[in-house]
């Protein structure tokens, strides 16, 4: 595995995207049933299909990359690992909770992922460019949602702004600008920030408010995991986001061991317990 500073930089980074996309997708999947029409399940579904495909694009690129054991970024991990915004770790209390959240991820993911277009590194580049593109059109969902709130769905969400919108802020504390430094990411933090900000206008808008003035995080700071120091997503959320059951342990197994493991696709299986009826071919 590559241990330069850079390169360690380039893999933190790219997991903090990966990881929220990777729970931002399974909000997606359980708030389809609360959806307010046809077109809210459907488009849903197909945002939640784009963040968990994101994702494991991601990842495989990352474990090709830095030289990592397949599937060990998705399977191999603790939750004390997981690069997710703090922003998604508490579930939505009401659809104007939902909204917002949603919003505010989307919007950040978005401008974080237009930093990396144009990145010395064409391969990130490309596929930055692709995620981007497809997070507009997430965006624009969302703002859909957002326009045809009712006023108690607006006043849940405006209750719900403050919170979720200083943990957005936050998210883009990156503890280090190395990749913009050296051309990998063109985009400087800062300028990051500011595209997520200038996104805001659309969000205040809709809800008719001010947007409060962004504080400076008090705590101890993970500039890596761009999280607080020691904390990690609920304990509730990451067993959905992957399940500890035996049957969904056998069904992360990769297919060439899983299938020794229960089949034998040449070789005819022989009875064992002679106790039983047993009926030849």
């Amino acid at each position: 595995m590559k241990t330069d500073n850079i390169s360690q930089a380039l893999l933190g980074e790219l997991l903090c995207i990966s990881d929220s996309k990777w729970v931002l997708g399974h909000w997606y999947v359980k708030v389809i049933p609360n959806g307010r029409s046809v077109p809210d399940f459907s488009s849903m579904a197909g945002m939640a299909q784009d963040e968990l495909g994101q994702t494991r694009a991601m990842l495989d690129y990352l474990e090709q990359s830095f030289n990592l054991p397949e599937n060990q970024l998705e399977f191999g991990r603790s939750i004390e690992d997981i690069h997710s915004m703090e922003l998604l770790d508490a579930s939505p209390r009401n659809w104007g909770d939902f909204v917002v959240t949603a919003f505010l991820a989307e919007q950040a993911l978005w401008s974080v992922l237009e930093g990396f277009v144009g990145s010395s590194n064409v391969g990130l580049s490309n596929m930055c460019k692709k995620f981007s593109e497809e997070g507009y059109f997430h965006r624009l969902y969302v703002d859909g949602w957002m326009e045809a709130l009712t006023d108690e769905e607006k006043q849940d969400a405006i209750k719900a702004m403050p919170k979720r919108l200083a943990h957005a802020r936050q998210w883009f504390n990156f503890g280090s600008d190395l990749l913009n430094e050296k051309d990998v990411r063109p985009w400087s933090a800062s300028e990051c920030r500011e595209h997520f900000e200038l996104g805001l206008g659309n969000l205040a808008k809709a809800l008719s408010l001010g947007l409060p003035k962004a504080n400076e995080f008090s705590g101890s700071w993970d500039g890596r995991r761009r999280r607080p120091e020691g904390s990690a997503m609920p304990a509730g959320l990451w067993e959905y986001v992957l399940p500890t059951t035996e049957a969904a342990q056998m069904a992360r197994r990769p297919l060439a061991e899983s299938v020794k493991d229960n089949i034998d696709l040449f070789v005819k299986s022989k009875k064992v317990d002679k106790t039983e009826p047993f009926f030849e071919q």
